[in-house]
Formats: C-alpha cells, sequence, structure tokens
C-alpha cells in the first residue's frame, strides 16, 4: 500500500581472491547515497545516505574443471549489522542482526561459451525481527534462489583460452520466507537483462535493468544495475625463442658441436673444427711453438 522505500541509489565495493585454484575468498559493503519514501505511520522513514551491511563469504569449487560442461560449488555468506550500529538503527539500509546465507551453485556450459547458472539457499537470521514493518509484515529464515543466462556475442583468444568481448546476460532471483512460504509479502521475485562488455581483458563493464515480477517486499518497480570490475587475467605462458647452445671456452664453436667444450681450439689450420687443441700437430713429441716444422715430424 506504500512504497517504504521509494527511490534509492546504492554503491557496493566488494573484492575476492581466488586460492588453491578451488577456494575464493570475498567479502564488501553497501552504501546507500540516496534514499526516500513514505515512512508507516508512527515509523521513522528512510534518510538520506547510510552505511550497509559488511558481508564476508567463501567459495569453494566442488566439481568441474574450466571446460567442463558441468561445474558444482558451495558458498558460504556473512552479513554483520553494520548499518544498524552506524546508523543508530534510523535508517531502511540493513538487517537488525547477523545473518549467515548457506548455498549450493551449479553451472552448465553447453557450449559456444554459453553459460547456465543456479543457486539454491537459505538465509538464517539471527533475529526474527530482521525486517518489521508497521506491526505488518515480519521476515525471519527464508529461502533464496536464483537463475541465470549468458550468451556471448563477441569473443576474443584462442581455442580453450576464450574470453566474452561482449555478452548478453538474463537473471530472475527472488527469496520466500519459510514461515509464510509463497505469500506476495514475503516472497519477492524481479529479473534483470543486459549486456557486459570486456574492452581489454580483465576490465568488465555491464549495464542491466529490470522490474520487480511480485510485489513482495523489497521488489521494485524498475531496476537498473551498473558493474565496473576488474578481475586478474591468466599469466600468458612465454613463447619466445628457446636459447641455443653456448659457447663455454670462447673459441667460437657452439658446444653441441664442439668436442671439448671446455678446451679452446688453438686455430692452425690443423682440424680446426673440432673444438680441441692441437699442441703438436705432427705428432713428433716437439711442441708446435717450438717445432721448426710442426706440419712435418722429425725425423
Amino acid at each position: 500500500t506504500a512504497s517504504v522505500v521509494e527511490h534509492q541509489l546504492v554503491g557496493h565495493l566488494g573484492g575476492a581472491i581466488g586460492l588453491f585454484d578451488r577456494l575464493v575468498l570475498f567479502g564488501g559493503i553497501p552504501v546507500s547515497f540516496v534514499m526516500d519514501g513514505e515512512p508507516p505511520t508512527g515509523a521513522f522513514g528512510p534518510d538520506g545516505t547510510a552505511l550497509g551491511d559488511l558481508f564476508l563469504g567463501a567459495r569453494l569449487r566442488l566439481f568441474g574443471e574450466s571446460q567442463d560442461v558441468f561445474a558444482l560449488a558451495i558458498q558460504g555468506t556473512m552479513t554483520f549489522p553494520t548499518a544498524q550500529a552506524a546508523n543508530q538503527g534510523m535508517h531502511w539500509a540493513g538487517e537488525d542482526g547477523v545473518s549467515v546465507h548457506p548455498e549450493v551453485l551449479a553451472e552448465l556450459r553447453p557450449g559456444a561459451g554459453i553459460r547456465v547458472t543456479a543457486n539454491l539457499g537459505a538465509r538464517f537470521r539471527a533475529t526474527d525481527r530482521a525486517r518489521f514493518v508497521a506491526q505488518q509484515l515480519a521476515v525471519s529464515h527464508e529461502l533464496t534462489w536464483g537463475l541465470g543466462v549468458t550468451i556471448p556475442i563477441l569473443r576474443e583468444g584462442d581455442e580453450g583460452e576464450e574470453w566474452d568481448m561482449l555478452a548478453a546476460l538474463v537473471e530472475a532471483y527472488g527469496t520466500s520466507s519459510f514461515e509464510g512460504f509463497g505469500d506476495t509479502a514475503v516472497s519477492p521475485v524481479e529479473a534483470i537483462a543486459g549486456l557486459r562488455v570486456q574492452p581489454i581483458r580483465g576490465l568488465n563493464i555491464g549495464l542491466a535493468a529490470g522490474p520487480g515480477l511480485q510485489r513482495g517486499y523489497g521488489s521494485p518497480d524498475f531496476r537498473g544495475v551498473l558493474t565496473v570490475g576488474w578481475t586478474q587475467p591468466p599469466e600468458e605462458e612465454e613463447t619466445g625463442p628457446t636459447p641455443g647452445p653456448g659457447d663455454r671456452d670462447g673459441d667460437g664453436l657452439l658446444d653441441d658441436a664442439d668436442q671439448c667444450p671446455d678446451e679452446p681450439e688453438d686455430p692452425d689450420s690443423f682440424q680446426d673444427d673440432d673444438g680441441c687443441p692441437d699442441p703438436d700437430n705432427d705428432g713428433d713429441g716437439v711442441l708446435d711453438p717450438d717445432d721448426g716444422a710442426p706440419m712435418d715430424p722429425e725425423a
């Protein structure tokens, strides 16, 4: 009957790091820059800028490599009531207690770079008064779900190392309270569609928008989303020329053709192509520097 929060501009700052090629740790915090609406009679209303709830989490891949058709993972996220602590509970910017959100994540890759994702989880709150409006709406623990499809439009890179330069995406997601499962008031559903561009590998810019599909709490008339993110690309293997054999003794013959790689050749027009020094060319027992005829043996 009223839009408690009618207009809102929210920024999310977050980051993630991958470990051991299987585990991802992530965290972030939202900030409401603009928030206004129609407060219920006798209740405080949304007002101005407000800090949101800090969240931390981890995701573990159970099955599936990057090129496999199917992948499965589990994820856990915990939120902390930093909004209430920072704003003295006077904003509609966060929960009034800690929440824990375990999920199962699945991804299907039928080919051509298409990805179909599905998330199913549950959000458990430390308080039964997580959201409470004019004594009429209370939401405690709830089921969460999400479905999404990403379709590449333009891809770059070699086979097996391709990445999406331009992709289209469609997502639908929602929640439903365990106590009133399926009831409209506690089962918001919304959808968004948009594009994501990667002008250089690693830099992701996305723009999407969509409506609320069911009039549950928090379901918008319209929501627009702009994302800017950076993902560190995989390191490219060096493809330069393979170093050739050296010349340890510095006689001009490379080691793979030098029969004496640690003894320099004595260039004197006698067997100079084997890389070995020849101190007595004629073999008469007189070393060449003292031999008046180094190529003719002494009689």
